[in-house]
């Protein structure tokens, strides 16, 4: 029975077409030169809030190094709550960063009412697309998080 309800699998592990789908999707928006890197549950706290290092001053207080970047949050199910709850914080600390979220239709009740309330965009993909075959059974969720506006409404999804 675990075969058919995997819990403990992204949706990257689970369709190797997924990840080039959405590598070409995002090349055709033109935005190339700010490929997107993929983020393991170790990168949610760190790289996925864009620090990228960091070093100490001169009282010796260690200070993060930050550089905005585009992410995939791709959450194996049974994580995708914390892992929505980590996107969100990401999301309010480094402003000028894209995040994608992508993740199975499985456990959805414990993370999408977070989703729903902070993306921008909402994508639904059912069984049977190309990079989301039908043996997968259930639909797969993809949440985009464009950065914030330089003025109010601040959110795209504010408009």
């Amino acid at each position: 029975m675990s075969e058919f309800i995997p819990l403990h699998l992204t949706a990257l592990d689970r369709s190797p077409a997924l990840e080039p789908w959405l590598r070409d999707w995002w090349a055709e928006t033109g935005q190339v030169e700010h490929h997107f890197d993929i983020l393991k549950p170790e990168g949610w706290f760190e790289q996925g809030h864009d620090i990228v290092g960091g070093a100490k001053n001169s009282d010796q207080v260690w200070m993060p190094k930050y550089r905005k970047g585009n992410y995939i949050w791709a959450p194996p199910p049974a994580a995708a709550d914390v892992c929505i709850d980590e996107l969100r914080k990401a999301r309010h600390k480094c402003q000028e960063s894209t995040h994608l979220f992508v993740c199975p239709k499985i456990m959805a009740p414990s993370w999408r009412r977070q989703m729903h309330r902070s993306a921008d965009v909402i994508l639904s993909i059912p069984p049977g697309h190309p990079a989301w075959p039908r043996d997968m059974h259930e639909p797969l969720t993809i949440a985009i998080y464009f950065p914030f506006l330089k003025s109010n409404p601040w959110q795209l999804k504010g408009c």
